[in-house]
């Protein structure tokens, strides 16, 4: 289990390992720095990567889960690939190839941003990168995501 943003910064993942009475035992290492100013978060299906998006700097970081749950940070998108919304959610499809979040699209006409949906191609390493045409705009004014 992993938590965004615990950080004296504001920019950790902390992680807990789930024992076979449900009880919660922190991981080894924990929080781990993220690179980012982590805020949302996602899992690959297997469990073996972790995404986190970062508010600050508008961009992702992904992250090796090791045996014990321990994060290893793989990479940063570059700043203002994405642009996370102020209550994000992100996913990765049941393939493991793509990731999907909730963003803004701060081009969209009116004051502040529009609900949009942004998505990466992840590469076989675990690093992100934007499709084309992202933000893609939606035509309903919602902000969770499900797969």
């Amino acid at each position: 289990m992993y938590l965004s943003g615990v950080g004296t910064q504001g920019n950790d993942i902390a992680a807990w390992s789930i024992q076979s009475d449900g009880s919660l035992a922190p991981v080894t290492g924990t929080p781990f720095g993220s690179g980012v100013n982590a805020y949302g978060l996602a899992a690959s299906p297997d469990g073996s990567r972790i995404y986190v998006s970062g508010l600050v700097q508008q961009n992702l970081a992904w992250f090796t889960v090791d045996s014990t749950g321990a994060l290893t940070l793989g990479g940063t998108t570059d700043p203002n690939s994405i642009v996370p919304a102020t209550a994000p959610r992100m996913m990765v499809d049941r393939s493991g190839k793509f990731l999907y979040s909730t963003a803004c699209d701060p081009s969209a006409p009116g004051p502040g941003c529009a609900p949009a949906f942004w998505g990466g191609t992840i590469a076989s390493d675990g690093s992100v990168t934007p499709m084309n045409g992202v933000p893609f705009p939606l035509v309903i004014n919602q902000w969770d995501i499900v797969y």
